[in-house]
């Protein structure tokens, strides 16, 4: 069987490369970020974490087309996401039926595998040494109207510095930000270079899931990156952003980037920010009913390490 893994942007190594590897040698497998070199290969099976599209399936009209997602948010990229593909990758049987429900299905089918990033990130739990300070990880999507850079203002940072020194902020900027919005690397750049306990992560493709276990609090808004923090369940504070509205070609508000966010603490502007990490750092059981309620509904029991494996298990199944 000849498997192509098309890598539509390079952070969707930490979707597809657990699954080559698990795959090994069983397959003879390709990574593609052409659609014309992957033609060539002729592929019996394509795994791609981008959504979905017909220009894929032009591009390898005999091949089966495995969806792994590279995000839990909806944006309005679900539906089609799904549609467009021959099997979806979902991390429950929970989420599995709950898209059914919705009638959101797979061209042939879903698989129950678990999300194959969370890997790495079960895999860093086990071997995370005792935190001596606090941490807050900042992880904001790139969307203007949806991300939280403006509503939080200019000095947040180091504002919150001076409330709370002893607490270390880490920037972990969205894989499209240096190319969408540069001017807000420039501006964190300017705090780490600035401040030693303000720490920004250079490498935009670096996977997330791999920072998560040293944060205590997640400060973000529409990004993905909520959903897979709740396996922690410490706290998070989410920034609505009023911009959101305007946006009608990603927002969606009974999505679940908006519709779920009992998870956490909403703040709406930078002024609201010092008080929200106060109450996080002082209770952080506060909303843990409703971060490991949806925890569960997203993961069920597939957080366990295997989620590539199990991804691996169905590919071959195919041959």
């Amino acid at each position: 069987m000849r498997v192509a893994y098309f890598y539509a942007n390079p952070f969707h190594h930490a979707m597809l490369a657990p699954v080559e590897t698990a795959l090994g040698n069983q397959v003879e497998s390709r990574r593609f970020s052409s659609l014309d070199a992957m033609r060539e290969f002729a592929p019996d099976v394509v795994v791609l974490a981008e959504n979905p599209s017909h220009q894929a399936k032009r591009a390898a009209p005999n091949a089966r087309i495995v969806w792994t997602r590279h995000g839990f948010a909806n944006k309005r990229y679900l539906g089609y996401s799904m549609a467009g593909c021959d099997y979806a990758c979902l991390s429950s049987a929970w989420l599995k039926q709950y898209y059914r429900d919705q009638g959101l299905r797979a061209g042939i089918d879903e698989w129950v595998t678990g999300f194959v990033p969370m890997d790495a990130l079960y895999r860093r739990l086990q071997r995370a040494a005792p935190r001596s300070t606090k941490t807050l990880l900042y992880a904001p999507t790139f969307n203007p109207n949806m991300a939280s850079v403006r509503p939080l203002g200019k000095s947040w940072a180091s504002d919150l510095r001076r409330a709370y020194p002893e607490l270390n902020i880490v920037i972990k900027p969205h894989p499209h930000t240096a190319k969408e919005q540069p001017m807000w690397l420039a501006r964190w750049q300017s705090w780490a270079e600035a401040d030693s306990g303000i720490q920004l992560i250079q490498d935009g493709n670096q996977d997330v899931y791999e920072l998560m276990p040293d944060a205590d609090i997640l400060l973000t808004d529409a990004s993905s990156v909520m959903f897979y923090f709740l396996a922690l369940d410490r706290p998070i504070i989410l920034v609505d952003n009023p911009l959101r509205f305007e946006d009608r070609q990603r927002f969606k508000p009974d999505a679940e980037e908006w519709a779920w966010r009992d998870i956490g603490q909403r703040i709406e502007t930078g002024d609201a920010l010092t008080a929200a990490v106060a109450s996080a750092l002082e209770t952080p059981s506060r909303f843990a009913e409703a971060r490991q309620q949806r925890a569960q509904q997203i993961f069920g029991d597939l957080f366990d390490g295997r989620a590539a494996e199990r991804v691996a298990q169905h590919i071959l199944a195919l041959a």
